[in-house]
């Protein structure tokens, strides 16, 4: 789940509506009760343009007729899908964060299998807000170009969730537009993909290697399925929590993690506030936290 950036298109209405304040309140108090999610009133901006574009989609005329959809009693499944769509934006891309990428591939997983017990020469990788897909392949491209020729034997499986539905069908769909592979390599691209109809398509070697879910992190039902997890991925996310439900999120995660596996968050965040269970970790140009 990556979350909007304020850019986007608003309906095309010989006047564009407008979200006004007591609507954009009623909206907020509607996403917090489903997601956890809180649009604090400096985001609001934010979440009128991520709105517009539900608008234009579902041909509403105005924000309280969202509204009305959302909190309407006679829909309570298309309600929830619909919130879990609106607050995930398909604004990512493969490589986005160069700094981790290096420091996971030459530090944090020799670290991790270097405390394996028992030879156990097993990884397990779960990025938690896939979002359309491209880190968690991002993440078995890794896997197959720079770890696997160093650690002969090792297996490894890769899990993604989301809070979107609409996401991960783009997702399992492994297709993207040019500017999501910015930041591959072109060695990369040929190795790993295939253009087809104007679009690049994760191979099958790749696509075959990560297994998708719908799931909200902040949902201690759904997180009890996620377990033994050596390196975790959720960026961009805990942002958007109050206080109570990111310290939620981040004991899920907690729990989640095998013993000396690592947490990596996006570089704006910190679990600053947050009750000390991970061990902040510097790595050059990048931070992780470890489980200890």
């Amino acid at each position: 789940m990556k979350f909007p950036s304020g850019s986007g298109t608003t309906p095309n209405t010989s006047k564009s509506p407008t979200l006004s304040q007591l609507t954009f309140q009623n909206i907020r108090e509607a996403i917090y009760r489903q997601t956890g999610i809180y649009y604090t009133d400096n985001k609001k901006n934010q979440l009128e343009q991520t709105i517009a574009k539900r608008l234009l989609r579902l041909n509403l005329a105005s924000f309280e007729k969202y509204l009305e959809l959302i909190e309407s009693p006679a829909q309570k499944s298309l309600k929830s899908k619909e919130i879990f769509n609106a607050m995930a934006v398909q604004d990512s891309s493969f490589f986005s964060s160069q700094e981790q990428i290096t420091v996971v591939k030459d530090i944090v997983i020799p670290d991790i299998l270097k405390k394996k017990q028992n030879n156990n020469l097993k990884l397990k990788i779960w990025s938690a807000a896939t979002s359309t897909g491209e880190e968690a392949y991002s993440l078995a491209i890794v896997m197959l170009e720079y770890v696997l020729p160093k650690f002969s034997g090792l297996a490894f499986e890769i899990i993604a969730s989301d809070i979107s539905q609409e996401s991960l069908e783009v997702a399992r769909a492994g297709r993207y537009e040019q500017r999501s592979l910015s930041n591959l390599p072109q060695i990369l691209i040929q190795k790993y993909f295939s253009l087809k109809d104007g679009k690049y398509e994760i191979n099958d070697d790749v696509k075959k290697l990560v297994s998708f879910s719908t799931v909200n992190v902040i949902d201690a039902e759904e997180m009890k399925s996620f377990k033994d997890i050596d390196l975790a991925f959720c960026t961009n996310v805990l942002m958007f929590f109050d206080p109570p439900g990111k310290q939620k999120v981040i004991a899920h995660l907690y729990e989640s993690l095998n013993r000396n596996g690592y947490l990596f968050i996006g570089y704006s965040e910190s679990l600053h506030g947050v009750p000390k269970a991970f061990k902040l970790v510097h790595l050059p140009k990048a931070m992780a936290y470890k489980k200890e």
